[in-house]
């Protein structure tokens, strides 16, 4: 573990990374950007002007409504949905903990927890590759192969010298080979 750390964090980076005596933890702060949320929260507004003057009407002339007001009460419930996932998506924390040969992986966010284990010799390959393999210019994921289960996606749309670092980090910790395949896998 000596060598992990001339591995240099990237400028601007707000990972916090520890080197523990017989470990270490990177813990990925909340992406705060309003950019990458922006989209979603004016696309919530927006949504929520076209549906306020319906709304008022209805209200105003309840009789006459009738299922026109169903149709805005589910209008209103997906975009309070859409704001949701945009303000929940800006929350999510992501922690690394590598300890005597195995990787901890815990993600928080405002509603719910998970938590993913596996020791050293269980995890095929740690590399960095896109959302959708088959949509040019796709956002880019770290991604955990395990040997057997079902991959785990993490960190999506973060910074690419980000995710090439914390996936490089990771598969130094475990000692696993960097590995080349069909484009989607990055390795420093």
């Amino acid at each position: 573990m000596s060598d992990i750390d001339r591995l240099d964090q990237p400028a601007g980076s707000r990972i916090v990374f520890d080197l523990l005596p017989n470990g270490l933890t990177l813990n990925v702060p909340p992406r705060i950007a309003w950019s990458t949320r922006a989209g979603l929260v004016l696309l919530s507004l927006f949504f929520a002007g076209l549906l306020l003057p319906g709304t008022l009407w209805a209200l105003r002339n309840i009789a006459a409504a009738g299922r026109g007001a169903r149709g805005l009460v589910y209008g209103w419930f997906a975009d309070i949905a859409l704001l949701l996932f945009a303000v929940c998506m800006g929350h999510r924390q992501t922690l690394f903990a590598v300890a005597n040969g195995s990787l901890l992986v815990v993600e928080k966010g405002i509603f719910s927890s998970t938590r993913r284990e596996w020791r050293q010799g269980e995890i095929e390959a740690v590399h960095v590759g896109p959302c959708s393999p088959k949509v040019k210019n796709s956002m880019m994921q770290l991604q955990i192969v395990p040997c057997a289960g079902k991959p785990l996606f993490l960190l999506t749309g973060r910074d690419h010298a980000e995710l090439d670092w914390v996936a490089a980090i990771l598969r130094r910790a475990l000692s696993i080979e960097p590995t080349e395949g069909n484009g989607a896998v990055r390795s420093l």
